[in-house]
């Protein structure tokens, strides 16, 4: 009896250190399983955190982005207000210019045909035999309308100046520098500054580009 007592105790105790062995390994691996969870959990949380500081880096950029648009934007339209403002500006000095030019032209032919009135009436009275001739109320209106015919000449040939080309004086002035809002003929322009590569303006030395060149229109007399 002794000796299975002896034996049954010796099985129990190997029983029991298997047990302990077994709860041991169960224990690490829990531990192991433990401690990976918890790495992808911190592997997972910091790629979150790179993600979110990745849109928040592009969400500035692209604020930005839209900030500079919408200043360009604005810069743009004020040009055009601006350039809108200049055109209006020249198309009623145009205006303006023209209609003081044909009102010059009405009242020079006007005076012209008194004029011609005039030396009739007066040439008629001098074929008269036997009258005594008396000064001629109309010399002096003669003379006077001659002066004013002269001074409105002049007024129409400076006008029809200005219309001109300031390089050449021959054509109209057909563009405008937007850079200066000086005004010339577009031959001139593509011959004397395009072409030769002098892209300044010849009245100020202002320095510009092709897409500064704009096409304007000046009226016709009697438009």
């Amino acid at each position: 009896q002794k000796n299975e007592s002896l034996g049954i105790i010796q099985r129990l105790t190997e029983e029991r250190d298997a047990l302990r062995k077994h709860v041991q390994v169960l224990e690490s691996a829990h531990r192991q399983a433990t401690g990976a969870s918890m790495q992808e959990a911190q592997l997972a949380q910091q790629s979150n955190n790179n993600s979110l500081a990745a849109m928040g880096q592009c969400r500035m950029q692209l604020e930005t982005i839209v900030a500079e648009q919408k200043e360009k934007m604005e810069s743009f339209k004020s040009t055009i207000t601006m350039l809108k403002g200049v055109a209006d500006k020249c198309q009623a000095d145009c205006r303006e210019k023209n209609k003081r030019i044909l009102e010059v032209e009405k009242t020079n032919i006007r005076l012209t045909r008194q004029l011609e009135k005039a030396r009739s009436s007066s040439g008629h009275g001098a074929g008269l035999e036997g009258t005594v001739q008396s000064p001629s109320p109309g010399a002096g209106v003669d003379d006077k309308s001659q002066a004013m015919t002269i001074i409105e000449q002049e007024e129409i040939r400076a006008y029809r100046l200005k219309v001109k080309c300031s390089i050449c004086q021959q054509n109209d002035k057909q563009v405008a520098l937007q850079k200066c809002m000086h005004c010339f003929c577009r031959t001139c322009v593509n011959e004397t500054m395009i072409q030769a590569r002098n892209r300044k303006c010849p009245l100020c030395g202002q320095r510009f580009s092709e897409s500064d060149i704009r096409t304007i229109h000046l009226l016709e007399v009697g438009e």
